[in-house]
This record gives C-alpha cells, sequence and structure tokens, in this order.
C-alpha cells in the first residue's frame, strides 16, 4: 500500500498531467488557428487576383463584342457602298461610249478630251476597290462564323 503522501504526489501529478495535457492540445488548436488565418491571407489574395483578372477580361469581352455589332453594320453597308462605285463607273462608260462616238465623227483623239484620262483612273479605282470590299467582307463573315 501507498502512503498517504505517495497518494498525494500521485493525485497531484495526475492531475498536473492532464492539466499540461488539455494545456497541449489548447495550444496545438491554438497554433492551426493561427496558420489558418495566416494561410486565408494567400488565399484571399488568389481570389482578389482572380476577381480582379475575370474583370478585365470582362471589360475585353464586352469591347469585343461591341466590334463584333460595329462590325455587322459595317458588313450591312458594304453591299450599298459597291452598288455606288458601280453605278457611277457604268456611268461614267455611257458618257465614255458617246464621247468616243462623237471624238470618232470628228476626227479627234479621245485622249485629248479633258477628264477622259481621270474617269478611266476612276473606272479602275472603282473595280479595285468593289474587289476589297468584296475580300473584306469574305473574310469578316468567316471571322464572325468563327465567333459564334
Amino acid at each position: 500500500m501507498k502512503t498517504t503522501k505517495e497518494l498525494i504526489i500521485a493525485d497531484i501529478t495526475a492531475k498536473v498531467e492532464a492539466k499540461l495535457a488539455s494545456q497541449k492540445v489548447e495550444l496545438s488548436l491554438v497554433d492551426d488557428l493561427t496558420k489558418l488565418n495566416q494561410n486565408n491571407t494567400n488565399y484571399v489574395s488568389d481570389a482578389t487576383r482572380l476577381i480582379d483578372n475575370v474583370s478585365s477580361l470582362f471589360k475585353v469581352l464586352y469591347g469585343i463584342k461591341d466590334e463584333i455589332e460595329s462590325m455587322k453594320i459595317q458588313l450591312s453597308n458594304i453591299n450599298g457602298a459597291k452598288n455606288s462605285l458601280g453605278y457611277n463607273s457604268q456611268e461614267i462608260n455611257k458618257i465614255i461610249t458617246q464621247l468616243q462616238t462623237q471624238v470618232k465623227d470628228l476626227g479627234l483623239d479621245i485622249k485629248s478630251i479633258k477628264g477622259y484620262t481621270s474617269a478611266i483612273e476612276i473606272i479602275k479605282k472603282n473595280n479595285s476597290l468593289m474587289k476589297e470590299l468584296d475580300q473584306s467582307k469574305k473574310v469578316a463573315e468567316k471571322i464572325l462564323s468563327e465567333l459564334k
């Protein structure tokens, strides 16, 4: 049998060990909580960065959306521009044909007629522009179809 002194020491030792064990658990939990709080700073930083990136991309995408609408409007105007160029070229050709007949009857050189050379250049330029408009339209329509 144990003496009273030994029983008291054993009892105190058990209580001290229990108290120390609970403090270790509490310290461990405090350390875990501190670590989680510190890690959260990194998570907040990552989340904030992602929010900023997505916000910037929203602005870019809305800009692209506006550009797509602008492209559609420009495409709708291409046929009108081609028609105007083509009509003007036809009218110039009609007058050149009439001039050629009259100049031939008078025995003059058509190139000596004021505005003839520039009219020919206008027709060439108009034809070139109409081809460029067709090409631009094809490319734009292809790009728009790929964006859908």
